[in-house]
C-alpha cells in the first residue's frame, strides 16, 4: 500500500508493451490503470497535512491532473474501439477527479 512510483513504473512498463504489440485493448487497461494510480496517490497526498479543506497543495492538483490526462486518453482510445462499457468507466473516473 501507498507504493506509487513503483504502481506507476509498472502501469508504464504495461503501457510500453501494449503498444509495441498493437493491443490497443491492453492499451486502454493501462492507460485506466494509470489514471487510478495517479487519482489514488492525489487523494492520499491530500489527506495528509490537510487543514484546510478548500486548498490543495500543488502536489495534489499535479497527480489529479495526471489521473484526468490519463482518463482522458483512455477514453479517447475505448471510443475509437466502440467500446461503450469502457467509456462510461472512464467518463465515471473523469467525474470523480
Amino acid at each position: 500500500m501507498g507504493k506509487f512510483n513503483e504502481a506507476i513504473q509498472c502501469c508504464k512498463s504495461h503501457l510500453a508493451i501494449s503498444r509495441a504489440l498493437g493491443d490497443r485493448l491492453s492499451e486502454g487497461r493501462a492507460l485506466y490503470n494509470l489514471g487510478n494510480v495517479y487519482h489514488a496517490q492525489g487523494k492520499q497526498l491530500g489527506r495528509v497535512g490537510q487543514n484546510d479543506p478548500g486548498h490543495f497543495p500543488q502536489e495534489v492538483r499535479d497527480c489529479l491532473m495526471q489521473a484526468v490526462a490519463y482518463y482522458e486518453e483512455n477514453l479517447e482510445l475505448m471510443r475509437s474501439l466502440g467500446d461503450r462499457q469502457a467509456m462510461g468507466r472512464a467518463c465515471g473516473n473523469l467525474g470523480n477527479t
